[in-house]
């Protein structure tokens, strides 16, 4: 591996860390959206620069790219039955 591309993500894809750095700004258990997806989703941890999600109210979890998860609006959710908005694992 030559020194110009180490450390370097394939392309389309985040680097290695961008996921755990994701995971780590907004935590476990935090309710984010998947704008790739236009869905809302619970952060339940990062594996191979992948962040993974499940609905709110439990499910099939999914993959996204670090790049298309940001921390949910309030009225994004609404929606969200309370006893799992405050959960936080």
């Amino acid at each position: 591996m030559s020194d110009s591309s180490r450390g370097q993500a394939p392309h389309g894809t985040a680097p290695p860390d961008a996921a755990e750095a994701k995971v780590d700004d907004l935590g476990v258990g935090a309710l984010v959206v998947d704008e790739s997806r236009q869905r809302l989703g619970r952060i339940m941890g990062c594996y191979l620069s992948r962040v993974h999600l499940r609905p709110p109210q439990g499910g099939t979890e999914w993959q996204v790219s670090p790049e298309y998860v940001r921390p949910a609006r309030p009225e994004e959710i609404v929606s969200v039955p309370s006893q799992t908005r405050g959960r936080t694992s």
